[in-house]
């Protein structure tokens, strides 16, 4: 049956290229407190329909209690921005799995390539989303197709979701799929884990500092205090800081031997003037700053870590002391989640891909970005991380690789008979 498989994706590779561009081509981008989700999600409503899925919407902010949640996080406006979940019944009493994805992407990049106009180039699939998880979804859809066009009837059922507000912390439209009542035995996140199987993720949170001087030109003799040098020491103070905190380490044995954590400053911003026209000492400067977390480190440790830090500086430095500095959090607290390396479904999937790529393939994990896998876990939804091989993730020129996405789509294949089981016919 491996081989029938295989050589059914094989024969529709380009099928799969068509259908990942398709949705790279929709623009579906988050940009808090709204989205532009809408014609994405409801274009995979049709593809999930079209694969024999019964498809169901439903608009986060209709869902009852849903602010009242503890993982809830306020601020967000649904309008217009529906979930998608599809289901395809099983034939008996087999276990049930869910793949769950995020329509969302973050901010089209101009580059050498448009975001939204994808293209292949050898064996990349260039365009936003492609990677972070256009492309993993598509996979999903083939794998289904595959099943159903080699007659093989699945005895458990299969949810594909593809949520919004993923991106930028929401994360509430993976809690509204919860309290929709839309569960399983166990989940596939398609996220782009370089085909590494990660039973755990990082977390982590996003800081604006905002140095407030004093702008203008002195011309009556008044000094101005530019937040410029203050931003200067704050860059500087931040990558130092990074350092010390990539040497902190979990007590969880699968982060042994991973990479640090990670500390991404993504913003520095200054100045009232488009560039050319600068003729003034600014008003204020900001900076944001991403600062991940282990699933065993509470948002408390990280947040004193990183604001004491901060607010250490603030008083001390001869420039920065001058200045106003004001610490604003933007997006939740996303914690890290985990677990064991021993679930069956670990096993499972790693026994999968040691039958199809050979056991020097098998690399189980922890997966070195946050992700909406906590909300699932904390609904008592074990669920493993496994996506395609790419680059560029939230960068100009995302890709992902067209090889990956046919292995995996096998690889998705697979899952879904050893975990749901096959109907005897």
């Amino acid at each position: 049956m491996t081989k029938s498989l295989r050589n059914w994706v094989t024969e529709h590779r380009q099928e799969l290229v068509d259908l990942t561009m398709s949705l790279v081509a929709i623009p579906s981008e988050n940009h808090p407190p709204n989205g532009d989700e809408r014609a994405f999600q409801e274009y995979f409503a049709r593809v999930l329909q079209d694969t024999g899925c019964m498809v169901e919407q439903h608009c986060p902010g209709d869902v009852k209690d849903l602010d009242q949640h503890v993982l809830y996080w306020p601020g967000r406006n649904y309008t217009d921005r529906p979930n998608v979940v599809g289901r395809l019944r099983g034939g008996g009493q087999g276990r049930s799995l869910l793949f769950c994805g995020h329509g969302d992407v973050v901010q089209g990049i101009e580059g050498k390539y448009p975001p939204f106009n994808p293209v292949v180039i050898g064996d990349r699939l260039m365009g936003r989303g492609a990677y972070d998880m256009k492309g993993g979804m598509a996979a999903v859809i083939m794998a289904i197709r595959g099943l159903r066009a080699l007659n093989i009837r699945l005895a458990g059922d299969v949810l594909i979701e593809s949520d919004v507000d993923e991106e930028m912390g929401g994360s509430n439209g993976t809690l509204s799929s919860r309290l929709m009542g839309y569960r399983a035995d166990a989940a596939i996140i398609p996220e782009p884990s370089e085909e590494a199987i990660c039973p755990a993720h990082r977390g982590g949170s996003i800081w604006r500092l905002t140095v407030q001087g004093s702008g203008g030109m002195g011309f009556a003799g008044e000094e101005m205090i530019n937040p410029i040098y203050g931003m200067g020491r704050l860059i500087e103070a931040i990558h130092t800081f990074a350092g010390e905190w990539r040497e902190r380490r979990s007590a969880l044995p699968i982060f042994q031997g991973a990479r640090g954590l990670d500390v991404v400053l993504s913003i520095a911003q200054a100045g009232e003037f488009p560039l050319g026209q600068g003729n003034g000492v600014p008003r204020q400067a900001a900076l944001e700053v991403w600062v991940e977390s282990y699933p065993d480190m509470s948002f408390k440790t990280l947040e004193t870590a990183f604001l004491s830090y901060c607010r250490r500086l603030a008083s001390h430095d001869s420039i920065l002391s001058r200045c106003q500095l004001q610490i604003d959090q933007v997006v939740r607290y996303l914690p890290g989640s985990y677990i064991s390396a021993d679930h069956d479904l670990v096993r499972t999937v790693a026994q999968v891909v040691e039958d199809q790529w050979g056991a020097r393939r098998v690399h189980v994990t922890a997966a070195p970005f946050a992700c909406d896998a906590f909300v699932l876990n904390a609904f008592g939804i074990p669920s493993v991380i496994l996506g395609a091989k790419g680059g560029n993730a939230h960068g100009a020129d995302e890709f992902v690789s067209i090889s990956s996405l046919v292995d995996l789509t096998v690889i998705y294949a697979e899952i879904l008979m050893q975990w749901c089981g096959v109907n005897e016919t």
